[in-house]
């Protein structure tokens, strides 16, 4: 008998009361067997009866749902609990949804957004190709290993400005740290994936997604561990990936 561990994979269809709703429609082998509603922006409920196919035994739900964003609003934040010494590279994929001009990362090091997109430390900060903000969906490159800046495929060299850095990085999702490592700003953006490396191996990729009680949340791949928000307010959980 073969086993099957389900993704899940839902078309959600608007519909509106006293407060906005969405219908979820849950699908194997592209028959609905499920329907559920939630309210937008709350947590998705997985469906109370386990999905059947002829042939297959169901053995669970897979270990996490993987979803294309995760959106913060301003009131949350998610504590990373790896901190990486000056060999380190990230790419932090992001889309910003709003005009503030805000920062992510720590006093020393991290990014910052302010009609373009800015990489800093704690002696420059670097504008790769000057690059201006827009809502789009962009990947930035923090890379002290090779001792550049990026942001998609537009690079600037730090000559050199971390030498002398032998603290550790740390990053926050959403979020700032002050020098006590408590995150004292939050700010709404949508969070697409987080990749850490040490030198140019991947030790840590954090992805959205919701948890086995449909509650969204970042996955760290490598660890297997779930990374909840602190902070007030639901967050807005992106489509989810169909894997």
């Amino acid at each position: 008998m073969k086993r099957i561990a389900l993704y899940l994979y839902a078309i959600c269809i608007t519909t509106y009361a006293f407060a906005q709703t969405e219908t979820i429609n849950w699908y194997v082998d592209g028959q609905t067997y499920s329907t559920s509603t939630c309210e937008t922006g709350a947590d998705i409920n997985l469906p109370p009866t386990p999905p059947e196919k002829i042939g297959y035994t169901f053995v669970g739900w897979g270990e996490y749902i993987p979803l294309e964003y995760i959106e913060t609003t301003g009131t949350q934040a998610f504590e990373l609990s790896f901190p990486l010494q000056k060999d380190m590279r990230f790419e932090y994929d992001i889309s910003i949804t709003s005009s503030w001009d805000f920062s992510i990362g720590f006093t020393d090091i991290g990014m910052t957004f302010n009609r373009y997109f800015k990489l800093y430390n704690k002696k420059h900060t670097y504008s790769p190709c000057n690059m201006a903000l827009d809502r789009q969906k962009h990947t930035l490159i923090y890379d002290a290993y090779n001792d550049i800046v990026g942001v998609d495929n537009c690079y600037e060299s730090m000559n050199g400005d971390m030498d002398d850095y032998t603290g550790y990085f740390r990053i926050s999702i959403a979020g700032k740290y002050l020098n006590d490592w408590q995150i004292f700003y939050r700010y709404p953006a949508r969070h697409y994936g987080v990749r850490f490396y040490e030198r140019d191996v991947l030790v840590r990729d954090y992805v959205p997604a919701l948890d086995k009680n449909g509650t969204p949340c970042m996955y760290e791949k490598i660890q297997k561990k779930f990374y909840y928000k602190n902070g007030n307010d639901s967050l807005i959980a992106g489509p989810i990936i169909d894997e």
